[in-house]
């Protein structure tokens, strides 16, 4: 029979993990609320080229694509491609497990690639570490208002930023007016 010392440590051990949220990831949620947020950028994208495809001065070209992610799986997600002359520039979906945001596309043309992130910060990514010494449920990230919302929640409630390769730190929100300027900075003048 157990002893004394360790039935009251089991049952401290049984107390801690009926106090500690299940804190277990949603897969198929991140997945389609992801593919939820690519699918409203590229609606956004082509309400804003619309004029100019109508007026026959670019073309836009969609498709999907295939990824796979660990924890994730496969997926199909959309893309889209604006044609313009003898020019193309791609709108390219890269991932949702992405450190420091939620999510990545890529703008990329013949004199580059920028980046779409999906934040729900608008600021540089912060990585917070939980150290713990002895106990491991000594500290508890549901004490944590941010932490403790679903990364469902959070994708939901993301907006897109450009990164520029010349400042990585600062998050330039997608509007209308970034987009064609991003547009005209991957496309050769």
């Amino acid at each position: 029979m157990a002893g004394t010392a360790l039935r009251e440590f089991v049952r401290l051990q049984h107390e801690k993990a009926s106090k500690t949220p299940n804190k277990e990831i949603d897969w198929d949620g991140r997945r389609t609320a992801w593919i939820e947020q690519v699918e409203s950028l590229l609606e956004r994208i082509r309400k804003w080229l619309l004029p100019l495809h109508k007026e026959a001065l670019l073309d836009l070209v969609e498709g999907k694509t295939t990824l796979e992610e660990e924890f994730v799986g496969r997926y199909e997600v959309p893309w889209l491609e604006v044609l313009i002359g003898r020019q193309r520039a791609r709108i390219i979906p890269k991932g949702t497990l992405v450190i420091g945001s939620f999510g990545r596309v890529d703008l990329e043309g013949p004199m580059g690639k920028l980046l779409l992130v999906l934040s729900d910060t608008g600021t540089s990514p912060k990585v917070t570490v939980h150290v713990s010494v002895g106990d491991p449920f000594s500290v508890q990230p549901e004490d944590l208002d941010e932490e403790n919302r679903s990364s469902v929640e959070m994708i939901k409630k993301s907006q897109w930023y450009f990164v520029y390769p010349d400042d990585r730190k600062r998050l330039t929100p997608l509007t209308e007016d970034t987009f064609s300027d991003a547009l005209q900075r991957v496309l050769r003048p």
